[in-house]
């Protein structure tokens, strides 16, 4: 079984924090994030909030953002 490409999630969440969408609660209801997270649910029970906080704690161990003060910031 091949891993899922996030490629164009992770983007999209990236620039989601670009421009001011920082906290968990605001990228959970961003229409197009969620969106994108919908395909990554199919065919089991995980939400699609749940694929964001992953792919945010993915592209906080490879150094990409961080998180201090409840915000997701991007790292630079």
């Amino acid at each position: 079984m091949s891993k899922p490409d996030y490629s164009q999630f992770d983007a999209t969440l990236l620039d989601a924090i670009r421009v001011g969408k920082t906290s968990f609660a605001q990228l959970t209801n961003h229409k197009p994030l969620m969106a994108l997270a919908r395909p990554f649910c199919a065919g089991t029970d995980t939400p699609e909030w749940r694929i964001v906080d992953r792919r945010l704690q993915a592209l906080r161990k490879a150094g990409k953002i961080k998180h201090a003060s409840q915000l997701w910031t991007i790292v630079e």
